[in-house]
């Protein structure tokens, strides 16, 4: 399960003639389902007048239900996320709108207007959701403090309660945020580019490759443009080795091979997104197209009908065993991950029976607001100050090592985890490059077979039989008139 949350807006007409129409057309082609909440009708186009209307009238919204009309006002009132299963499951559409219900519950907004739409244009299944984030009733404003967090932590649960984790990365987060550490969200992309190229250019290759522009920017050196034209430091977005984010310096000197003003500009950028948005809309109307035309069977030789049975079976006992091995590895692949989590939680705990950061930090806290509590000119007088604040840096110091020795501990456990996963990956690889050679090997032969001389001449005769055999079953079914 993969949350992501779109940019907030002001037009629900816009968001729905998005969301609800193809890429760059007028069709619904891709549109699996849809379905409205706490609405009485599940056609989009009164959906987004009344979810608009409601927007509009906040104010009266508020004295109907009694509330003070000072209160904050509505701005961007459209929120958009969207909810993303593997592309090995297959939700039904019950399980769909469900985990769409709970996820708005996690956010607060289960009171609120909203509308699902699930696609079909991915080979993921995938759900999106339009909030109106004020009250149809109350006509308060959604809260969004901390809305990725909320969703991460409730797809983390989700995943455990399918029995599958698949996004280990996000239980880890998870951990160092319980831990006190800022945990920030990083493209993949970005940083994936920056840790597999040695100069500017390599750098620029790899964000092309991954949907991202390199541009100048207008306040700084050098911008990247994500898919959708956000603007984004990529000193923010890169982490080092020591989990700090990447300095100007280093940018500036990996990049030196580039000529910043032959980068395109912020607004140029934007336009070339554009433009690939639409080429990616072409290409897949040009690919259903191509799907739905007629491709006539052309034979690369003239087979017998034996052959064409003998082939056609090859091919589906391959399939039935790639399939079988893929599954196989996938299923090994989650058991370790899940396996590996249930590690990681074991050590987390009984490491914490001996050093906990959590406890250090109630602490630490507790010590603060007693420091605060005895700051005034009597208790500094009798010493009592510096002995709380003795106290503070005692604790703030318990806290920094009780944080290093669980860092140093999780990290052999990482490591561990590392090496038992590589093993694995390794293996899975082996396991492939055999299944490969075999049906190489086994092609290799039907092809030897079916070129040897002795093979065509009996494929030519019971090629011949065949036609003979068509021709009298014009002349009643295969019996011989002229005898």
């Amino acid at each position: 399960m993969v949350p992501k949350i779109a940019k907030t807006g002001t037009s629900f007409k816009g968001a729905f003639a998005y969301y609800c129409h193809d890429k760059n057309a007028k069709t619904s082609d891709r549109v699996d389902f849809s379905q409205s909440v706490n609405m009485r009708t599940d056609t989009a186009e009164q959906v987004w007048r009344i979810m608009a209307a409601t927007a509009q009238n906040q104010d009266g919204l508020k004295r109907q239900f009694g509330g003070k009309a000072q209160g904050r006002k509505a701005g961007n009132t459209v929120y958009a996320f969207s909810l993303s299963w593997s592309p090995d499951e297959t939700p039904t559409r019950e399980q769909m709108t469900q985990a769409a219900h709970e996820a708005l519950k996690t956010l607060g907004a289960e009171d609120h207007q909203a509308y699902l739409i699930a696609h079909n244009d991915e080979q993921h299944a995938h759900i999106h959701v339009i909030v109106n984030r004020v009250h149809p009733e109350k006509g308060t404003v959604l809260d969004l403090w901390r809305d990725q967090d909320k969703l991460s932590e409730w797809s983390l649960d989700y995943e455990k309660k399918q029995g599958k984790v698949r996004c280990t990365k996000r239980a880890e987060n998870k951990r160092k945020r319980e831990a006190g550490e800022f945990v920030k969200y990083r493209p993949p992309v970005i940083q994936n580019a920056w840790r597999s190229s040695e100069n500017g250019k390599q750098f620029q290759t790899a964000l092309d490759k991954g949907g991202y522009i390199l541009a100048r920017g207008d306040k700084r050196g050098f911008v990247v443009l994500d898919p959708q034209g956000k603007v984004l430091n990529p000193t923010r977005k890169i982490e080092r080795a020591d989990g700090k984010n990447i300095r100007v310096k280093e940018l500036n000197a990996r990049l030196s091979d580039l000529d910043r003003s032959k980068l395109p500009s912020v607004a140029e950028a934007r336009v070339l997104q554009k433009q690939r948005e639409e080429q990616r809309g072409k290409e897949e109307q040009a690919r259903k197209s191509r799907s739905k035309a007629k491709q006539p069977y052309q034979p690369k030789y003239r087979m017998t009908a034996a052959e064409r049975r003998a082939a056609k079976a090859w091919k589906y006992a391959r399939a039935k065993k790639a399939a079988a091995l893929k599954l196989k590895q996938l299923d090994e692949k989650r058991a370790f991950e899940f396996k590996a989590d249930q590690r990681r939680e074991n050590a987390l705990t009984e490491g914490r029976k001996f050093v906990d950061p959590v406890t250090a930090k109630k602490q630490l806290k507790t010590a603060q607001a007693e420091l605060k509590a005895k700051s005034g000119l009597f208790n500094r007088i009798t010493g009592r100050t510096q002995k709380a604040a003795d106290k503070v840096t005692a604790f703030r110091q318990n806290l920094e090592d009780a944080q290093t020795r669980e860092k140093e501990w999780m990290s052999r456990i990482d490591a561990t985890i590392k090496r038992d996963e590589t093993a694995m990956l390794m293996r899975h690889k082996r396991e492939l490059e055999e299944f490969k050679g075999e049906a190489a090997q086994e092609n290799k032969t039907r092809k030897e077979r079916r070129n040897d001389p002795l093979s065509q001449a009996w494929r030519d005769l019971e090629r011949n039989g065949e036609k003979q055999k068509s021709k009298d079953k014009g002349k009643g079914r295969g019996r011989d008139f002229d005898r």
